[in-house]
């Protein structure tokens, strides 16, 4: 199988040759993108062998590894490797990812740092135990590690689901792969102390913490509709409710409605509850419909139509 590793980086001039070296002895072709930096990293990516996309500005690690994956493609990659350009990830772990996939156990393989580990990162690991914790509630897996940037996955599976979002991309391709009907595997790894420098996708931990959990509450809406529709309906209609429920005993015990805002208020909630839970309801029928649409073009595909 045609093994390609995809590395997004951004001002790692200092780590991308060993990266790129070490991974070469594992794979056959190795994709750096260039997202934007403004040091030698494409040029240092480049003479060591790397085919080298380049960004013209800074698009976020999650755009940098969509080109990534597209070119890959494009190259007829059958099983794509990610990791980092930082030097935390270790190349020579490589085959210890692609395996699961090669013996068909997986199609989604991550590197997870804290199997048997003790590597911890203070807050940084205190977050990625919640979003571990709240990619694990929405799939029903039990993952460790579901923000970890080194994993291997299989061509199909990058053909089957799209990421959207141009910050981060951890979380919501697990959770689209895995609703796609995709199997997902952990192996161990081993992380590295960075070298040189910062890291750049978690520069302010709140900022970071409010995307990510945008991005998963775009993902429950995909998948989960009436759920995400639903909750907004049933808070709008339970505030507009008990409004409603106050001027009506406000009525009995005065004999008078009071102020008339608060009346067009109850009714505004009320209405734009039900039409919330009713959007929610018809976004669940067009998810059905596109889950039956998928299940049978994959039947198709099986079937050699």
């Amino acid at each position: 199988m045609k093994v390609v590793a995809v590395i997004p980086a951004y001002d790692e001039e200092n780590s991308i040759g060993e990266v790129v070296r070490g991974c070469r002895k594992f794979v056959d072709e190795v994709i750096v993108v260039d997202d934007g930096s403004k040091d030698r990293t494409g040029e240092i990516a480049k003479g060591e062998g790397a085919i080298v996309i380049r960004h013209h500005r800074n698009l976020g690690v999650g755009a940098a590894v969509s080109s990534g994956y597209e070119v890959a493609l494009r190259r007829r990659a059958e099983i794509v490797v990610q990791l980092d350009g930082d030097g935390q990830h270790d190349p020579s772990e490589i085959p210890k990812l692609i395996e699961p996939i090669e013996m068909g156990e997986a199609d989604l393989v991550i590197g997870s740092r804290f199997i048997g580990s003790k590597f911890r990162f203070g807050m940084k690991y205190l977050g990625n135990i919640f979003f571990t914790k709240m990619v694990n509630l929405l799939t029903g897996l039990n993952l460790t590690d579901a923000q970890s940037g080194f994993r291997a996955i299989k061509a199909d599976v990058l053909r089957g689901i799209m990421v959207h979002n141009p910050f981060t991309y951890t979380q919501e391709s697990l959770i689209r792969a895995y609703k796609e009907g995709f199997r997902i595997k952990e192996v161990p790894i081993n992380v590295r102390e960075r070298k040189y420098g910062k890291s750049k996708v978690v520069r302010n931990p709140l900022i970071y913490g409010i995307k990510t959990l945008i991005i998963l509450s775009r993902v429950v809406r995909d998948y989960h509709p009436l759920l995400f529709f639903g909750a907004m309906g049933l808070v709008s209609l339970c505030i507009g409710c008990l409004l409603g429920l106050y001027i009506i005993f406000y009525v009995l015990e005065k004999g008078t409605v009071g102020a008339y805002p608060r009346v067009i208020l109850a009714s505004l909630l009320i209405l734009v509850g039900l039409q919330i839970l009713f959007l929610g309801m018809l976004a669940d029928m067009i998810s059905s419909l596109r889950g039956e649409m998928r299940t049978l073009i994959k039947r198709l595909e099986v079937n050699g139509e």
